[in-house]
């Protein structure tokens, strides 16, 4: 199963969190949803990582979170848990 690290910049600091990307679609589906609330194209269920941290970053710049910022990338075998 292909893991993933979602790393989430906001003003002063950052956050990662790993798993896989349907772990990292559930712990964002808050993001995602308040993204969705506000524009219908962002997507709230993205099937790949590269879709999920555009969704992300989408949904931070029409919540007006301006200083926040993500990055999803593909972790290599033996990195992570």
């Amino acid at each position: 199963m292909k893991m993933y690290k979602a790393t989430w910049f906001y003003r002063g600091g950052q956050i990662e969190h790993i798993g896989t990307l349907a772990e990292l679609v559930e712990f964002f589906s808050y993001k995602l949803m308040c993204g969705n609330s506000w524009d219908c194209k962002i997507n709230r269920n993205p099937k790949t990582a590269k879709a999920l941290e555009k969704a992300l970053n989408q949904s931070a710049s029409v919540c007006r979170n301006y200083f926040d910022s993500y990055i999803v990338c593909e972790m290599k075998k033996g990195a992570g848990r």
